[in-house]
């Protein structure tokens, strides 16, 4: 069996602590680490990981930098790359122990119709210290599990499955950071697949870009706070996709699935937010009185 772990970027890494965790590995697992970037990564130091690790690889797509990054055209790049039997799909910025491969070997993705998430600890921003935030004591010690659901931070499956699904959804709602892994999960369960998690910990050191949002997703949930199915951190468009292939049970990637779905979606729920926190009080106000 051999373990391909892959790592989407959008040239928006600070550091390659993931990449170290890889090379202090202590297994004799064969596997192999690739780096896809939407981009183009000149990094110095990611560089010098890949030259002298023969089974790490730099995949550049070169996509032009006035276009937005889709993890999931990254991801299924590389996996029409890789060798590996078992595909690890895996945040650029996490953290682990010396015997990460050899656990998740332990799985035995390549046997079963199953896949497996790891959930992500994280690091707070006060807890932040430059000379220990990359040992496992200290993480182990201060990181928090902030959100049960980040299945983008590890999602393991055979090639098969993920074959099957026709790998991530890359429609161009998913552009940028969003629910792709949600979708990705959706769909597997939609499959029939064992979707299960384990008790083993990676980790996620704290960055100044840590946990930031924007107005757009401010928006979101405030549109959350009145309709419950839509997530605020991923959207409106992905939260309807998500909703309609939880409900009529699809499982591929298809952009002329999505297309056809987002014809579904109400108008007004893709219009522009205009006094949407005035609307909201209204229809709260309306439910009240029952009418």
């Amino acid at each position: 069996m051999k373990i391909s772990f892959v790592i989407w970027d959008g040239n928006f890494r600070e550091y390659f602590h993931t990449l170290k965790c890889f090379e202090n590995q202590i297994s004799t697992i064969d596997f192999e680490v690739i780096w896809c970037d939407f981009y183009e990564n000149t990094n110095e130091e990611l560089k010098k990981y890949v030259a002298r690790n023969d089974n790490f690889k730099l995949i550049n797509l070169k996509n032009d930098d006035s276009k937005s990054w889709n993890e999931g055209v990254c991801i299924n790049h590389a996996v029409s790359k890789a060798q590996g039997d078992v595909i690890a799909l895996i945040d650029g910025d996490i953290f682990f122990d010396l015997d990460f491969v050899e656990t998740v070997a332990s799985y035995k993705l390549d046997e079963v119709n199953k896949a497996v998430y790891l959930r992500r600890y994280d690091e707070n921003e006060q807890d932040h210290d430059k000379s220990l935030s990359y040992t496992i004591t200290h993480l182990d010690k201060v990181a928090k599990l902030n959100n049960p659901f980040n299945y983008a931070a590890f999602l393991g499956m055979s090639r098969s499955l993920f074959n099957k699904l026709a790998g991530y959804e890359t429609h161009s709602i998913f552009d940028g950071p969003g629910g792709a892994s949600i979708d990705m999960r959706s769909r597997l369960l939609n499959t029939g697949a064992f979707v299960s998690s384990q008790d083993y910990k990676i980790y996620h050191p704290w960055h100044p870009f840590t946990g930031r949002t924007n107005k757009y997703q401010e928006s979101s949930i405030l549109f959350s706070k009145h309709y419950k199915w839509i997530n605020g951190y991923i959207g409106v468009k992905q939260s309807w996709i998500i909703k309609r292939r939880q409900e009529n049970l699809s499982y591929a990637a298809s952009k002329e699935e999505v297309d056809r779905l987002l014809t579904e979606l109400h108008p007004r729920l893709t219009k522009p937010l205009k006094y949407l926190r005035i609307r909201l009080f209204l229809n709260r106000l309306l439910r009240r009185f029952g009418i």
